[in-house]
């Protein structure tokens, strides 16, 4: 099974987040000051959220991540990847915002779901899940995932 990205759906998952966000850091400074935010300073909001989402996709989102019978292999940008036999998984992790998995002995490698198409990505976490129900992670500290 391999997942591939789309710019677009990664898009569409994070502005309206921003924008909410946003929206509601516009009320509560109107509720403090009784004024509302510039048309200038919301478009200089255009800067970090732009930095923010190539932030993203450049260290969160991989080219690819490919699940075989033997091995996970994240594709990362700039011809690095990651591949994890799956003898030597130790856990995986669906978090609130990330996708984590962890070799014995090193710290997880973190992916950003929002960026992958919602069916395919449900079906690979339920081929882990179908495989390696014991390796579920209950919870993280940090990088680090734990049973």
């Amino acid at each position: 099974m391999t997942l591939t990205p789309s710019f677009k759906r990664l898009l569409a998952h994070m502005v309206p987040l921003l924008l909410l966000i946003t929206a509601i850091g516009a009320v509560i400074e109107y509720a403090r000051t009784g004024e509302w935010w510039s048309l200038m300073y919301l478009a200089t909001l255009l800067i970090p959220f732009s930095v923010l989402i190539i932030f993203v996709w450049l260290a969160l989102v991989p080219c690819s991540v490919e699940l075989t019978d033997n091995e996970l292999t994240i594709n990362r940008w700039g011809g690095r990847y990651v591949s994890i036999s799956l003898a030597d998984l130790q856990y995986y992790m669906q978090g609130p915002t990330t996708f984590m998995i962890q070799r014995n002995g090193e710290s997880a490698y973190q992916v950003y779901p929002g960026a992958f198409d919602a069916d395919r990505w449900q079906a690979f976490i339920n081929a882990l899940e179908k495989r390696f129900p014991e390796k579920k992670a209950s919870f993280y500290i940090g990088t680090t995932l734990h049973g």
